[in-house]
C-alpha cells in the first residue's frame, strides 16, 4: 500500500516519470535495507564469522574485473536490437542478440568462477582458515555468485527491451525476499550460510519470473543464424572494451584493502573495516 501511494504521488501529483519512481524506490529501498543487515550480522555473527563474510564478499566482488561493465553495454546494444517493425516500448530483443548475451555472461561468470574460486581457496589456507566448514562456506558463496553473475544478463535485456519499470519493481521484491530470509535465518543461528540460503532463495524466486513472465529470455542458441550472433558480439564487444577502463578501477577502490587488512589485522580487523564500510556506503547513498 505505501508503495502504491508512493508511487500515485509522485507520477498523477509531482509529475516524475514511472520509471524514474520504481528505480527510486528500488535503490532506496536496497541502500535502507543494508545497514540493518550489518546491525544484525554483528547481534548474531560472532567477529571471526563476520570478518570471514566481509571478506568473502571482496573476494566475490572480483566480478567487476570479469563483468567490466557489460550489462550498460548490453542496454546500449539493447536500442539497436530492437525487432524491425515494432514500435512498442516492450517489444522483444533480436533473438540472436539475447542468445549473445546470455553465452556471454555464462563463459565469463564461469572464468570468474574457477579463478576467484581457487584464489579464495589458497588465500584462506594461507591465512589458517582452511577447516572444512569455512572452505565449504567460501565453494557455497562462490557458486551463488557465479549463478547472480551468469544472470546479470537477463537483467540488462530486460531494461535494455524498455521493460524498465517490471525490472525495477522485480528487483524491489527480490531485496524485500532476500532481506527477510536473510535476518530471518541469521536470528534462527544460521551463521553465515544464512547468507547462501538468502541468494538462493532470491535467485531461484528471480528466474521462476523470468520465466514464467519473459520466456524470450531464454531462446535457443540452435535457432539463431550464426551471422547475426556473430555481428551483435562484436558490437558488445566493442563496447565492454570502451568501458572496461572506467569499470577496471571500481574494485581498487574499496575491495582490495579488506583481503590486505585481513591478512595483517585479522578477522577483529576485517570485521570493524567491514562494517564501517556497509555503514558508510548507505549514509552516502542516502
Amino acid at each position: 500500500m505505501a508503495f502504491g501511494w508512493l508511487k500515485k504521488f509522485a507520477v498523477d501529483k509531482i509529475g516524475l516519470d514511472e520509471r524514474v519512481v520504481s528505480g527510486l524506490a528500488s535503490r532506496i529501498l536496497h541502500i535502507s535495507a543494508s545497514p540493518i543487515s550489518s546491525l544484525i550480522t554483528v547481534w548474531c555473527l560472532t567477529k571471526d564469522k563476520q570478518g570471514l563474510f566481509y571478506l568473502f564478499g571482496s573476494l566475490l566482488a572480483l566480478r567487476s574485473l570479469f563483468e567490466l561493465g557489460a550489462g550498460m553495454s548490453v542496454i546500449q546494444v539493447s536500442a539497436h536490437a530492437r525487432l524491425k517493425g515494432s514500435d512498442s516500448e516492450a517489444s522483444p530483443l533480436d533473438p540472436a542478440f539475447v542468445v549473445t548475451v546470455n553465452k556471454w555472461m555464462l563463459v565469463v561468470a564461469s572464468v570468474f568462477g574457477l579463478v576467484t574460486g581457487l584464489s579464495g581457496l589458497i588465500f584462506l589456507i594461507y591465512q589458517g582458515h582452511g577447516d572444512w566448514q569455512t572452505l565449504s562456506c567460501w565453494c557455497c558463496f562462490l557458486v551463488i555468485s557465479v549463478f547472480q553473475f551468469s544472470s546479470e544478463g537477463r537483467w540488462a535485456l530486460l531494461e535494455g527491451s524498455g521493460q524498465v519499470v517490471s525490472a525495477n519493481r522485480l528487483r524491489m521484491w527480490n531485496t524485500l525476499f532476500q532481506y527477510s530470509i536473510q535476518w530471518t535465518l541469521l536470528f534462527a543461528g544460521a551463521g553465515l550460510f544464512s547468507f547462501v540460503g538468502a541468494s538462493l532463495a532470491a535467485y531461484l524466486a528471480q528466474e521462476f519470473n523470468f520465466r514464467r513472465h519473459h520466456q524470450w529470455l531464454y531462446v535457443k542458441m540452435v535457432l539463431q543464424l550464426a551471422s547475426r550472433v556473430a555481428h551483435f558480439k562484436n558490437e558488445l564487444v566493442t563496447l565492454v572494451k570502451r568501458a572496461s577502463q572506467t569499470y577496471l578501477t571500481g574494485y581498487f577502490v574499496f575491495q582490495i584493502q579488506q583481503p590486505i587488512c585481513f591478512h595483517y589485522l585479522g578477522a577483529d580487523g576485517s570485521a570493524m573495516l567491514g562494517f564501517t564500510h556497509s555503514i558508510g556506503v548507505a549514509l552516502i547513498g542516502l
